[in-house]
């Protein structure tokens, strides 16, 4: 027994001879070219009173294959309490050393590198606030 039920597809008509012929059906959703993407992610060493305040130590960003564009330690702007060793692998030599950028270098680059892609990562919320762009 064949069905008469329409078709439930989310973008077709329920029924074509109740929709006008100008309404248009649902719009599927936008996809982008992989060039579009960035990942980001950052790591945060601790601050201020018993380390509780997050600073930017480290930043990566990669692109849709997995390329680094960016990977950097970040020279502290405050006295660093806690490393956070365990977590980040952090140590003081990564952050005083010549490899370590000044952040408002960092901060410029990682705008120049995210701004107008769609940025992929975990807790971006909490990336972006240590970049200072949240």
């Amino acid at each position: 027994m064949s069905s008469s039920r329409p078709s439930m597809h989310p973008y077709s008509a329920a029924s074509t001879s109740l929709i006008p012929s100008k309404t248009p059906l649902a719009v599927p959703p936008k996809y982008y070219s992989p060039e579009h993407y960035r990942g980001l992610s950052c790591l945060a060493v601790g601050a201020g009173a018993g380390g509780s305040v997050n600073m930017l130590a480290k930043v990566i960003i990669v692109d849709y294959w997995g390329n680094a564009m960016l990977d950097t330690f970040v020279r502290p702007t405050e006295p660093v309490i806690d490393y956070r060793t365990a977590q980040t692998k952090i140590t003081d030599e990564d952050l005083d050393g010549p490899q370590a950028l000044p952040f408002a270098i960092v901060q410029a680059r990682v705008i120049e590198l995210i701004s107008g892609y769609i940025i992929i990562g975990h807790s971006l919320w909490n990336d972006l606030s240590v970049l200072g762009i949240g």
